[in-house]
């Protein structure tokens, strides 16, 4: 087993995962890795920011992101407040979302107040809560949901992105 938080990049490369339906054995991408093949294939990258990174971090992960061309082609999510708060100070427009599984007023507040969307745990939703987060002016994804009918209801609700792994 290794510790993500106290691992090396070269102890995490050397992780062997074999894809289930290929048979392909893979490995933990760079930073640079993964945004090239969102580039390739003209995909949104999502880069979760999983550390209380500090400033000289961040701003090392965002020039990272502009040198692959991927600027306008990625969404910054965090269950950090700090980190989302730095993030804004560096990246005045960028698209971020708090990631949370409780929707409450301290929390619409404080994606209101630095222009954040929300990355909610899917059942956490409701009519009521996602009606005020789209009065507040808040884009709604949820995660991650696997089960169509779930998915479906949540598209029914406008919920405008959804996580998954399989659908």
């Amino acid at each position: 087993d290794v510790n993500i938080h106290t691992a090396t990049y070269e102890e995490l490369r050397k992780i062997r995962i074999t894809d289930k339906e290929t048979g392909e054995v893979l490995t933990v991408p760079s930073l640079r890795e993964y945004l090239d093949v969102c580039k390739k294939y003209n995909k949104v990258s999502i880069l979760e920011l999983k550390d209380d990174f500090n400033k000289q971090q961040l701003e090392e992960i965002i020039q990272e992101v502009e040198d692959a061309g991927m600027s306008d082609k990625i969404v910054y999510i965090s269950f950090s407040a700090e980190v989302l708060k730095k993030m804004r100070e560096l990246l005045p427009t960028a698209s971020l979302q708090f990631l949370t599984g409780e929707i409450n007023d301290e929390n619409i507040d404080f994606m209101v107040k630095y222009n954040l969307d929300i990355d909610s745990h899917y059942p956490a939703l409701n009519v009521e809560n996602i009606k005020l987060l789209k009065q507040r002016g808040i884009k709604i994804n949820c995660w991650t949901v696997n089960d169509e009918f779930a998915a479906q209801n949540l598209v029914d609700l406008g919920v405008d992105y959804i996580t998954t792994n399989i659908l």
